[in-house]
């Protein structure tokens, strides 16, 4: 899920809240629109979540539930940040 300004209380907060009540929901990522920075959160078991965030564009995103890993760099090719928040 991409982050606005807007929204990104509610997909961080309720929205969450509400997805975590999903049983097959095994991951769950946000991506930041105005900074390279993705947040992603794992399912361990039941009641247990674990979070990552990793920022700049040197990172790799581990997405464990598809058994893949997206280079941060690929994630924000055609977008433009500014440079001090991309870093």
């Amino acid at each position: 899920m991409v982050l606005s300004e807007s929204t990104a209380g509610f997909d961080r907060g309720a929205k969450f809240a509400h997805y975590r009540e999903i049983p097959s929901l095994k991951q769950y990522v946000l991506v930041s629109q105005t900074e390279a920075m993705v947040d992603t959160f794992y399912r361990v078991n039941d009641n247990t979540w674990e979070i990552e965030t990793l920022v700049g564009l040197d990172s790799d995103v581990e997405l464990k539930a598809l058994g893949i890993t997206v280079k941060m760099a690929d994630i924000y090719r055609q977008v433009e940040l500014d440079e001090t928040t991309s870093l």
